[in-house]
């Protein structure tokens, strides 16, 4: 499954609105851009808010700030990580340079991942197969596993999370809150 994901992630980006302001940026920078989507996640009733902007002096160099909201406007989840973390797995070479990209294609390639950010392949229903089997090596709380396990109506969240990290993220009905349920490095 991993393998799969993995593979998946180094040819995508994991809609999706445009540009703005987002007002709950806690920094103070300027929002240079915001994507979004609505999608089940906590709820199997009313969709949450997924929003995912970039800050700073320039997309580039900025910060990524990923949340979830929900249908009522209750965050659940947030993570924030430099911009650079997209541009994981890209070889200069294939935009015709050297080992450098300009600071426009960079731009290029983290605005495009964003764009992509919460394509319908990122989601998993339910979250973890009920084949699969906890693996230790994951580093991740067995009981937070299991409880995401034995649940067959959660829906999991997979995303990359710097050069090769991915993070699979779930809301835990039983502890009522965004869980981390899967990792690799």
């Amino acid at each position: 499954m991993r393998f799969k994901i993995a593979v998946w992630l180094l040819f995508t980006g994991c809609c999706i609105h445009g540009s703005g302001n987002d007002s709950g940026n806690p920094s103070g920078t300027a929002v240079l851009y915001t994507f979004s989507a609505d999608h089940i996640f906590s709820s199997q009733v009313t969709k949450d808010h997924f929003l995912l902007s970039v800050s700073g002096s320039s997309v580039a160099e900025g910060k990524i700030r990923l949340r979830i909201l929900t249908s009522d406007h209750k965050q659940i989840y947030t993570d924030s990580f430099p911009a650079y973390d997209l541009l994981y797995n890209y070889d200069a070479s294939e935009f015709g340079g050297g080992t450098q990209l300009s600071r426009q294609k960079k731009e290029t390639i983290i605005l495009s991942r964003m764009k992509h950010f919460f394509s319908d392949t990122c989601f998993r229903y339910p979250a973890i197969n009920p084949s699969e089997q906890y693996d230790k090596g994951d580093n991740i709380d067995q009981s937070v596993w299991k409880d995401i396990h034995s649940d067959k109506t959660s829906i999991g969240f997979v995303y990359a999370h710097g050069y090769e990290s991915m993070y699979g993220i779930a809301f835990s009905k039983k502890k009522k809150k965004t869980v981390l349920y899967f990792y690799s490095d």
